[in-house]
């Protein structure tokens, strides 16, 4: 299979993944899905949210496919733990810094800042 019919079947998949909440059915009974936190949610919106970081997840997999920059490597890493952490805490805060809460997301943008610095700065000096 040629690179560019997989990177269009995983952008196809990505949108499909992006979409399979949709067939659950609406319910309005909520359940604690979080062992480390005790915020409680529908199991459609618990899918949903799911859904939404795997399909970007298989998109970051095609832009690997694109580009042989190993570093989207860690751009992978980065967004897969993203979703251990919401299964895990809901990307609850882990600590504050005056008022400011930091969780998971606000460390991966830091790392993904420098991450995508790294390779803008290479390429260009």
């Amino acid at each position: 299979m040629s690179r560019d019919v997989k990177i269009m079947l995983l952008i196809l998949a990505s949108f499909v993944c992006s979409k399979l909440w949709t067939l659950l059915p609406e319910s309005g009974a909520e359940h604690d899905f979080f062992p480390y936190h005790s915020q409680t949610l529908t199991l459609r919106m618990h899918v949903y949210f799911i859904c939404e970081r795997v399909s970007v997840l298989v998109l970051i997999w095609a832009a690997m496919i694109c580009t042989a920059d190993k570093l989207f490597h860690m751009v992978f890493a980065l967004y897969a733990l993203r979703i251990v952490d919401y299964l895990l805490r809901y990307e609850e805060a882990w600590f504050k810094i005056g008022a400011y809460p930091i969780e998971y997301g606000t460390l991966m943008m830091v790392a993904l800042a420098i991450i995508f610095g790294k390779m803008i700065y290479g390429k260009y000096t």
